[in-house]
Protein backbone atom coordinates (compact mmCIF):
# COMPACT_ATOMS: atom_id res chain seq x y z
CA UNK A 1 0.00 0.00 0.00
CA UNK A 2 2.81 2.14 0.06
CA UNK A 3 4.41 1.89 -3.34
CA UNK A 4 3.88 2.07 -6.57
CA UNK A 5 3.35 -1.37 -7.21
CA UNK A 6 -0.25 -2.71 -6.32
CA UNK A 7 -1.58 -5.97 -6.52
CA UNK A 8 -4.68 -8.20 -4.77
CA UNK A 9 -3.91 -11.11 -2.34
CA UNK A 10 -5.13 -14.09 -1.39
CA UNK A 11 -3.61 -15.70 1.75
CA UNK A 12 -4.46 -18.79 3.70
CA UNK A 13 -3.34 -19.36 7.28
CA UNK A 14 -3.95 -21.92 10.08
CA UNK A 15 -3.43 -20.49 13.46
CA UNK A 16 -3.15 -23.08 16.56
CA UNK A 17 -5.10 -23.10 19.51
CA UNK A 18 -2.62 -23.90 21.57
CA UNK A 19 -0.78 -21.66 23.80
CA UNK A 20 3.07 -21.16 24.73
CA UNK A 21 3.13 -18.33 27.33
CA UNK A 22 1.28 -15.96 24.98
CA UNK A 23 2.34 -16.91 22.09
CA UNK A 24 0.54 -19.28 19.19
CA UNK A 25 1.99 -20.98 16.32
CA UNK A 26 1.10 -20.09 12.87
CA UNK A 27 1.60 -20.87 9.77
CA UNK A 28 0.31 -19.72 5.91
CA UNK A 29 0.32 -18.86 2.37
CA UNK A 30 0.11 -16.64 0.03
CA UNK A 31 -0.20 -15.87 -3.37
CA UNK A 32 -0.75 -12.02 -5.13
CA UNK A 33 -1.99 -10.89 -8.21
CA UNK A 34 1.37 -10.54 -10.12
CA UNK A 35 1.67 -13.61 -8.84
CA UNK A 36 4.15 -13.42 -5.94
CA UNK A 37 4.20 -16.30 -3.46
CA UNK A 38 4.85 -16.07 0.22
CA UNK A 39 5.13 -19.59 2.55
CA UNK A 40 5.36 -18.76 6.23
CA UNK A 41 5.25 -19.73 9.83
CA UNK A 42 5.42 -17.36 13.29
CA UNK A 43 4.14 -16.50 16.64
CA UNK A 44 0.92 -14.40 17.09
CA UNK A 45 -0.47 -13.31 20.52
CA UNK A 46 -4.22 -12.49 21.21
CA UNK A 47 -4.94 -9.64 22.90
CA UNK A 48 -8.75 -9.19 24.06
CA UNK A 49 -10.19 -6.04 24.83
CA UNK A 50 -13.52 -6.97 26.13
CA UNK A 51 -15.51 -9.41 24.50
CA UNK A 52 -15.60 -8.14 21.07
CA UNK A 53 -12.39 -6.47 20.09
CA UNK A 54 -8.68 -8.69 19.44
CA UNK A 55 -5.96 -7.62 18.68
CA UNK A 56 -2.97 -9.56 17.07
CA UNK A 57 0.58 -8.77 16.88
CA UNK A 58 2.64 -11.55 14.72
CA UNK A 59 6.05 -11.96 13.51
CA UNK A 60 6.42 -15.35 10.60
CA UNK A 61 9.63 -15.48 8.21
CA UNK A 62 10.04 -17.86 4.90
CA UNK A 63 10.58 -18.04 1.28
CA UNK A 64 8.98 -15.77 -0.87
CA UNK A 65 8.85 -16.41 -4.68
CA UNK A 66 8.65 -12.96 -6.17
CA UNK A 67 7.35 -14.84 -9.90
CA UNK A 68 6.63 -11.54 -12.13
CA UNK A 69 5.78 -9.31 -8.91
CA UNK A 70 7.88 -6.97 -6.57
CA UNK A 71 11.34 -8.08 -5.98
CA UNK A 72 11.54 -7.78 -2.06
CA UNK A 73 15.52 -8.40 -2.26
CA UNK A 74 16.28 -11.98 -1.18
CA UNK A 75 14.68 -15.43 -0.85
CA UNK A 76 14.42 -15.31 2.66
CA UNK A 77 11.61 -12.62 4.19
CA UNK A 78 10.44 -11.79 7.66
CA UNK A 79 7.05 -10.77 7.98
CA UNK A 80 5.69 -8.81 11.15
CA UNK A 81 2.04 -7.37 11.57
CA UNK A 82 -0.72 -6.32 13.16
CA UNK A 83 -4.41 -7.28 12.95
CA UNK A 84 -7.67 -5.61 14.60
CA UNK A 85 -10.40 -8.02 14.68
CA UNK A 86 -14.55 -8.19 16.23
CA UNK A 87 -15.33 -11.41 17.29
CA UNK A 88 -18.51 -12.47 16.30
CA UNK A 89 -21.05 -14.51 18.55
CA UNK A 90 -19.95 -18.20 16.73
CA UNK A 91 -16.18 -17.00 17.90
CA UNK A 92 -15.28 -16.57 13.77
CA UNK A 93 -13.78 -12.97 13.14
CA UNK A 94 -13.94 -10.00 10.78
CA UNK A 95 -11.05 -8.01 10.69
CA UNK A 96 -7.86 -5.87 8.96
CA UNK A 97 -4.60 -6.61 9.34
CA UNK A 98 -1.36 -4.46 8.10
CA UNK A 99 1.91 -6.19 7.73
CA UNK A 100 5.14 -5.45 6.34
CA UNK A 101 7.39 -7.75 4.72
CA UNK A 102 11.30 -7.45 4.46
CA UNK A 103 14.70 -9.71 4.29
CA UNK A 104 16.06 -7.36 7.32
CA UNK A 105 19.40 -6.50 5.47
CA UNK A 106 19.87 -9.91 4.84
CA UNK A 107 20.28 -9.57 0.55
CA UNK A 108 22.24 -7.49 -1.05
CA UNK A 109 21.40 -3.58 -0.69
CA UNK A 110 18.21 -3.99 -1.80
CA UNK A 111 15.69 -4.63 1.11
CA UNK A 112 12.45 -2.57 -0.71
CA UNK A 113 9.99 -4.00 1.87
CA UNK A 114 6.19 -4.98 0.88
CA UNK A 115 3.13 -3.15 3.11
CA UNK A 116 -0.19 -4.81 2.92
CA UNK A 117 -3.47 -3.75 4.03
CA UNK A 118 -5.75 -7.04 4.16
CA UNK A 119 -9.45 -7.69 5.09
CA UNK A 120 -9.42 -10.97 6.76
CA UNK A 121 -11.98 -13.64 8.01
CA UNK A 122 -11.22 -15.92 10.52
CA UNK A 123 -13.21 -19.33 11.23
CA UNK A 124 -12.38 -21.43 14.24
CA UNK A 125 -12.01 -25.39 13.20
CA UNK A 126 -13.54 -26.79 17.02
Amino acid sequence: ILHDADSAEFRLEYRDKHRFFLFKPFAGASISSDPAYYFYAGFLSDFYFGKRIVVSPSVAVGPYFKGSGKDPGHVFEIRSGLEVAYRLDDRSRLGVMFYHISNAGLGDDRNPGIEALTLSYSIPLN
